[in-house]
């Protein structure tokens, strides 16, 4: 339940997760919802001004999947913003993928696990420098509070890199294909809005509590995980040549220079949040339909079979 808020300014207020953290915290919270405009040219400080929270929710997509965006420069000039107009509180839409694709990743990962994003995936590694700024504006500003939140792959919130990540036809039939997580942008919406409401201080996962196995994505989608270059490359793993219990090879890293190979033969599991974490409420959670087999495999099926527009590495 969003408890009632008054003033609350909110980036990316226009795209479908903004749309929807908009309408929860108007109906719901009863609060003062203003639009801020484009974090990289706009006046930030007057309409910061008396508000008792930022959701940055604003994201960039870069040119090509291993590309850069603005979204450092822009979160910096916003937290320089919200200092300068005493905003108490801030809430921060970072991703899981800052944890990185590494073989010996815990399952799951908790939200207290090391920061690692694979060198490349300059996305990942801008998420990462966004929640370092985010700690530093709290430390220089006693008494304010930080909501840090890493969701897993939403349909509807950074598309492109759903469309980066799906799976392709270019590993080995018996390579042990990664699980996969999805969720629901309703159910990030509502964590994002009971973090606003209720000033929660930290880091926080948003996760469903269960996942789909790597066979499952496959029969969904009709193809296997890979790297998704052009070029067909031999798939090793340094960690080992089979998985415990199996004699099938696990995939953990592609020779390519595609960085994704890392995401789609190993990725990461996290784990819903270590203390109250918004995606774990008892009643109406937000993570309800991503908890659900429905959601999940709907998600999985919408994964185009076509590449982007952008050129692929090769």
């Amino acid at each position: 339940m969003v408890k009632e808020m008054g003033a609350v300014a909110v980036t990316g207020a226009g795209s479908q997760l903004g749309r929807k953290v908009r309408a929860l915290l108007a109906d719901e919270g009863g609060a003062e919802v203003r639009e801020l405009g484009d974090v990289l040219v706009d006046d930030l400080v007057e309409p910061l001004d008396g508000t008792e929270a930022v959701l940055h929710l604003a994201s960039g997509a870069p040119q090509t999947p291993t590309g850069a965006t603005e979204d450092v420069a822009g979160t910096r000039r916003l937290l320089d913003a919200a200092a300068k107009a005493s905003v108490p509180h801030v809430v921060m839409l970072s991703d899981a993928t800052v944890y990185g694709a590494w073989p010996n990743n815990p399952v799951p990962l908790t939200d207290e696990a090391v920061l690692r994003p694979n060198p490349g995936f300059t996305y990942a590694t801008e998420r990462a420098e966004l929640e370092r700024l985010a700690g530093e504006w709290r430390e220089s500003h006693p008494g304010t509070t930080v909501t840090i939140l890493r969701p897993v792959r939403t349909p509807g919130r950074n598309d492109w890199l759903i469309r980066a990540l799906r799976p392709l036809p270019t590993v080995p039939e018996l390579a042990v294909e990664p699980p996969v997580q999805f969720l629901d942008l309703g159910d990030l919406a509502s964590a994002v809005a009971l973090a606003g409401s209720k000033r929660l201080d930290g880091a926080f996962n948003v996760a469903p509590d269960r996942l789909i196995p790597g066979d499952e994505v496959r029969s969904l989608t009709g193809v296997g995980p890979g790297c998704g270059c052009r070029r067909s490359w031999p798939i090793a793993s340094p960690a080992g040549a089979s998985a415990p219990g199996s004699a099938r090879p696990r995939l953990s890293w592609c020779p390519t220079p595609c960085t994704r190979g890392w995401w789609r033969t190993t990725g990461c599991v996290p784990r819903a949040g270590r203390r109250r974490s918004p995606a774990r409420r008892p009643a109406s959670s937000p993570t309800r339909s991503a908890r659900g087999p429905a959601s999940a495999r709907a998600a999985a099926r919408r994964w185009p079979s076509s590449p982007p527009a952008w050129p692929w590495p090769v």
